[in-house]
């Protein structure tokens, strides 16, 4: 998991960059956050071979459901 510096990094250098294909980069978060299906996997890996902004997102996207996940264990456990 990235270190919250990181994920701060990360996010400024998405700030600078835009999607090459928005189509084809829609729907990342949702699939991310899915735990993304190996059903639908190949439509973001193709697209991701070309645009850094996705894979720049997809690395946020991780971190955010790492986080997401974590929280929802500690509150579990309240």
């Amino acid at each position: 998991m990235l270190t919250t510096a990181e994920a701060k990094a990360l996010g400024s250098q998405l700030e600078n960059l835009i999607c090459t294909d928005p189509q084809a980069g829609d729907g990342l978060f949702t699939y991310v956050f899915k735990g993304e299906p190996s059903d639908q996997a190949s439509r973001y890996v193709s697209h991701m071979r070309t645009c850094e902004y996705c894979r720049i997102a997809l690395q946020v996207y991780r971190y955010k459901r790492d986080v997401a996940q974590l929280l929802g264990r500690g509150a579990d456990q309240s």
